[in-house]
């Protein structure tokens, strides 16, 4: 409500809540309706991924009605619009779009639900010219059409941590473990290397010489 996020406030949630997606992910679930609705922020400004209702896990299948679409319409990856399997990717598609929202204070996809939808179909997000290069790579990355070309989760962790060196923020305090509420004490683990994700993305590390 009150405008577009600093960049370091989009930098440390980012990495949080694409923390919290590599514990879900590594325990076999997929969310399927990142949003920012379902991103809560504690007293403390920690923020919380909530809403698993519509969770799946990751190797089911049959769950929902062939070609029925799950989600909410803005934040749809192109694979859930077309009713195709759903995977990791779909959920580092919609943070992706969610982060731009944080940076432009405007919805990517506005419209009724079918408008919403259809709309990735046609164009991909629009990244603003005036980014870091970094971050504006990493976005595109994110919000690619296909999904085995999306960076995973723990490659998001790393390009931002990279991202808040560069802009002078303390890269280890930038990940804020991001709880996932209704699950007990549910944390995040340590993550893999940046980079063991799809060999489609090529993280901006690697252009840079930078180590993440």
């Amino acid at each position: 409500r009150g405008g577009a996020l600093a960049l370091g406030d989009v930098v440390a949630l980012g990495a949080a809540l694409a923390d919290a997606l590599t514990y879900v992910h590594r325990h076999g679930v997929v969310h399927r309706d990142i949003k920012p609705g379902n991103v809560l922020l504690d007293g403390d400004g920690r923020p919380h991924l909530s809403d698993f209702g519509i969770a799946v896990l990751a190797d089911a299948t049959n769950i929902t009605a062939t070609g029925m679409v799950i989600g909410t319409a803005s934040y749809l990856s192109p694979e859930q619009v077309r009713g195709q399997q759903v995977g990791p990717a779909s959920d580092v598609y919609a943070l992706g779009l969610v982060l731009l929202e944080c940076i432009t204070a405007r919805r990517e996809y506005p419209g009724n639900a079918l408008e919403a939808a259809v709309a990735r179909l046609h164009r991909a997000p629009e990244i603003p010219s005036d980014l870091p290069p970094v971050l504006a790579t990493l976005l595109a990355a994110m919000t690619r059409d296909e999904p085995t070309e999306r960076p995973s989760t723990e490659q998001v962790v790393g390009e931002l941590r990279l991202l808040a060196r560069e802009v002078g923020m303390d890269a280890e305090t930038v990940l804020a473990p991001a709880p996932v509420t209704g699950t007990g004490a549910m944390r995040t683990t340590a993550m893999g290397p940046p980079g063991t994700g799809p060999t489609a993305y090529a993280p901006a590390a690697a252009s840079t010489g930078g180590a993440t």
